[in-house]
């Protein structure tokens, strides 16, 4: 295992290794980022998603996220005044 290593390190040294075979790692390799959504390798001059359906299915996503968000905060109000009520109740009614 260890004489193979070094018999490439030779070949790679001499330049016996084909540039054929390193353009083809460099092309299998190259710089490239993951769709949003599915996280399908796209070009890096493209925008984040690879196709128009994973767009619109990212827009649904946002925006159910954003509807979510805003019942949570409107949720966590409410109940702050309830247990502000309950609090000032318990004062008063303590006396």
């Amino acid at each position: 295992m260890i004489n193979k290593v070094f018999e490439i390190q030779e070949k790679k040294k001499s330049g016996e290794i084909s540039t054929t075979k390193k353009q083809k790692w460099i092309k299998k390799w190259e710089p490239h980022k993951h769709c949003s959504v599915c996280g399908v390798a796209i070009a890096m001059d493209k925008e984040d998603f690879c196709s128009s359906k994973c767009s619109g299915e990212y827009q649904e996503w946002k925006l159910e996220q954003e509807k979510k968000n805003k019942r949570n905060s409107i949720m966590m109000f409410v109940l702050m005044g309830v247990m502000l009520v309950v609090m000032l109740m318990v004062t008063m009614f303590s006396r």
